[in-house]
Order: C-alpha cells, then sequence, then structure tokens
C-alpha cells in the first residue's frame, strides 16, 4: 500500500513539527531548571547573609549589655556582696529584673565566684 505524495507530506510535516515542539520542551525544562536552581542558591546565599549580619549585630548588642553591668561599680559591688551572704538571690533578682526593664534583655544570670547560680530572670526559684 502506497501513500500519496500529499499524505507522505503530511505525515513528514507533523512529524517534523512534533521534534521541533518537543526540543522546545526540552529545552525549555533543562533551561528553567538550571535558572530555577541559580535562583535558589543565590536567594540562600542572600538570606545567609542577611543572617549573619543579624547574628553579629545582636552578639555586639550583647556585648555592650553585658559592658554596661561591667561598667556599673555599684552594681558589681552590690552582686559580690549579695553573693557573699547566703538567702541573697532575691535581692539579685530585684536588681537584675530592673536592669532588664531598664536595658530591654531578654534574660540574666548571676553567678557566684565557683559559677553557682544566684539568681536568673526566666527561673526566679533557680539557684545552686
Amino acid at each position: 500500500m502506497r501513500m500519496s505524495l500529499g499524505a507522505r507530506v503530511f505525515v513528514m510535516t507533523a512529524v517534523l513539527v512534533a521534534l521541533a515542539v518537543g526540543a522546545a520542551v526540552v529545552t525549555t525544562y533543562v533551561y528553567g531548571n538550571q535558572i530555577a536552581k541559580d535562583t535558589a542558591r543565590q536567594s540562600l546565599a542572600r538570606a545567609s547573609s542577611v543572617q549573619s549580619t543579624l547574628q553579629q549585630q545582636r552578639q555586639e548588642q550583647l556585648q555592650l549589655l553585658a559592658n554596661v553591668f561591667v561598667s556599673d561599680p555599684n552594681l558589681r559591688a552590690y552582686i559580690a556582696e549579695a553573693a557573699a551572704t547566703p538567702g541573697q538571690g532575691a535581692s539579685i533578682l530585684d536588681i537584675l529584673e530592673e536592669r532588664q526593664n531598664d536595658l530591654g534583655f531578654d534574660f540574666a544570670i548571676a553567678l557566684d565566684p565557683s559559677g553557682h547560680v544566684i539568681a536568673r530572670t526566666d527561673d526566679p526559684n533557680a539557684a545552686g
């Protein structure tokens, strides 16, 4: 069975169109995936950079808060005296909470020279 010339031209044209469309779909898929991966990598890199900057700023802020505590001789003397006297955790807790309200930090822990907890603002009952 022989096909007519018109049918052969139609089949060849259909095959060429199908190949062209298939090639376009594959090319679009490959390049689209590559662009998506590159965009995702760039977004992650920017997010990581922002996160690092925020962490550095928070660390600097905490350092400044620590310097405020260390530079106040009255506060240091009060904590040292209260740490030397057993049962003074409540008074230290009061001053830490006062400073917390003034400075806006999340929590503070006062330790004695051996590293035992005297008072902490996030757990007022903690000691030892």
